[in-house]
């Protein structure tokens, strides 16, 4: 049984300082019950050169805390860490890292969480309980690790057998990993309620905002991911204008996106900082979810669909299986152009009721990252 501070190192797949995903969500609500290691995925001298936010792992220390009961560790790596040749020196050095931490802070961990399969370290670092978080279908979203299929799902396999426990976040992947042999529990994703409990129907006069309402908001990564079929239809259309708020990584639809963002009624601010989103959503009457129907979205769990509506607002998604699972009175479903519209349409009207609003709060609450840290430490107490 885990005692009051036991640790728990997070081998993450995104910075704990990049855009928030699931495991900064979960690593800030496990830190409440545990102290936690965060491990950022290993960054190497070209990165630091290229970029401001990884040049910190090669100007200043390594390991750094966060909070009381966070530390973070960024690994270093080797250029073209994930190619071939070199992947077995990256995962070998990775290791070398977090067992040097360990080291410094004088800890055992309790348990390992490994949310990404580029560098399966599960079953090396001396922990009590292996466990492998998978987020997504990785292996069907190979492209988007700019990797290949059968790597992925080879080293998807490496973590599945040295781990104690395959957690996932959508009934999809329960089924991918039944046959595996090993415990799956089925943890879907979370929401940082308190971070939107101020979002109302009340716009914040410091963000320039130069859209007419109302409007339907995206946020989130603008990628290969998004139907960009449907945003197009809402631009055109007079149901509402449309706000995208998020990094682009478009591999293929790049200039059909800035296509999209040159409109006279779509507004893009790009990458906004997690403390500022309120004010975002403020400006939002309806969230969207217009992912593809893809084999790797149809295993995924949008987290942006709990934050909509912990921040009062309706939602109108496509019909991915976490989607329609919820049932919830305040999610619209549609995969058609016009059938998506026409659910903004009659969203948008329901958008200020206060009880709507209340009760959109309410069911996210259900779905806060605390509730789901104390789902995961249940689980591996089994």
């Amino acid at each position: 049984m885990i005692s009051e501070r036991d640790l728990v190192v997070m081998i993450a797949g995104t910075p704990y300082h990049g855009v928030r995903r699931g495991g900064r969500g979960l690593a800030d609500a496990l830190s409440r019950s545990c102290d936690v290691l965060y491990v950022d995925p290993p960054v190497s001298p070209l990165t630091g050169l290229k970029n401001q936010q990884a040049r910190g792992a090669f100007t200043g220390p390594r390991l750094t805390d966060e909070t009381a009961s966070i530390q973070r560790l960024v690994p270093t790596a080797p250029p073209g860490m994930t190619r071939p040749a070199i992947h077995q020196l990256t995962r070998s050095m990775l290791v070398g890292s977090i067992r040097r931490a360990l080291s410094e802070i004088g800890r055992k961990p309790w348990a390992a969480v490994q949310s990404s399969p580029q560098f399966p370290v599960l079953g090396r670092l001396g922990e009590h309980i292996s466990v492998y978080r998978a987020s997504d279908d990785f292996t069907a979203g190979a492209h988007h690790l700019g990797s290949r299929q059968t790597r992925i799902a080879a080293k998807e396999q490496q973590l599945v057998a040295a781990a104690d426990v395959v957690v996932v976040v959508s009934p999809t992947l329960a089924m991918k990993w039944k046959s595996s042999g090993k415990p799956v529990v089925v943890l879907p994703n979370g929401v940082n309620v308190e971070a939107f409990a101020d979002s109302n129907s009340i716009a914040d006069p410091t963000v320039d905002m130069p859209l007419d309402k109302p409007v339907a908001g995206v946020v989130g990564t603008m990628s290969e991911r998004l139907d960009l079929g449907l945003l197009e239809a809402v631009a055109q259309s007079s149901a509402a204008s449309l706000l995208l708020v998020g990094p682009e990584t478009f591999r293929v639809d790049q200039r059909r996106f800035e296509e999209l963002t040159s409109g006279p009624n779509v507004h893009w601010v790009g990458q906004q900082p997690f403390e500022d989103l309120p004010a975002w959503y403020r400006h939002i009457d309806v969230g969207l979810v217009p992912y593809t129907l893809s084999p790797f979205n149809l295993a995924s769990d949008p987290l942006k669909l709990p934050e909509y509506l912990a921040a009062g607002k309706p939602v109108v998604a496509t019909p991915l299986p976490t989607v329609t699972a919820l049932e919830s009175p305040d999610i619209s479903v549609a995969s058609e152009p016009e059938d998506f519209v026409a659910a903004i349409s009659q969203a948008v009207p329901l958008s200020g009721d206060p009880d709507l609003t209340n009760r959109r709060r309410a069911f996210a609450a259900r779905y806060s990252w605390d509730a789901k840290a104390a789902e995961l430490l249940e689980a591996l107490r089994q």
